[in-house]
């Protein structure tokens, strides 16, 4: 599979190389956010239907989701490999490096592991702290489930911000 990186923290994007991976109409950009909170989990259909109409789904939300699920698989790269059906629901497949929120989380780990250097503690914060371009998850503000995810991430940018000095 192509490299990739699936950008939450901020607003929504995917990199392919160096290039900005067009991202279609806003439903198919809150699917691929649903999705990428849950990166390399099946997300039952039923709960992708609920979250993308916010608890009211129409009565063809079965059928349009199908179609995001193309036209999503259509924009990324190796598309059919990175967004899988599975027998409950989609999974999106990703590498741990290519989501930015998990490796902000893996970096701030690393730097508040016993045994880091004062100096290499700095360093990796700043590493973590520089992956942010704004407030995450904007393009699903409404679902309940991201919003308590963007407010874990901010949490630990703000926790983690104030330790780093100069």
């Amino acid at each position: 599979m192509a490299a990739l990186r699936v950008r939450l923290l901020g607003p929504l994007e995917v990199v392919a190389g160096p290039a900005v991976v067009p991202l279609p109409a806003a439903k198919v950009r809150s699917l691929l956010a649903l999705l990428a909170i849950d990166a390399n989990t099946s997300v039952p259909t039923e709960e992708l239907l609920d979250r993308l109409w916010s608890g009211d789904p129409p009565p063809t939300a079965g059928s349009v989701l199908r179609t995001y699920v193309s036209r999503l698989r259509q924009a990324l790269p190796d598309g059919a490999d990175r967004l899988v059906r599975t027998p409950d629901g989609y999974r999106l497949c990703l590498a741990d490096d290519e989501l930015d929120s998990t490796v902000f989380t893996s970096t701030i780990t690393a730097a508040t592991s016993v045994g880091t250097s004062p100096y290499e503690t700095v360093r990796l914060l700043r590493s973590a702290l520089g992956l942010w371009r704004g407030p995450p998850l904007r393009e699903v503000a409404d679902d309940p489930r991201a919003m308590a995810e963007a407010g874990r991430l901010q949490a630990a940018r703000l926790s983690h911000g104030t330790r780093v000095v100069g």
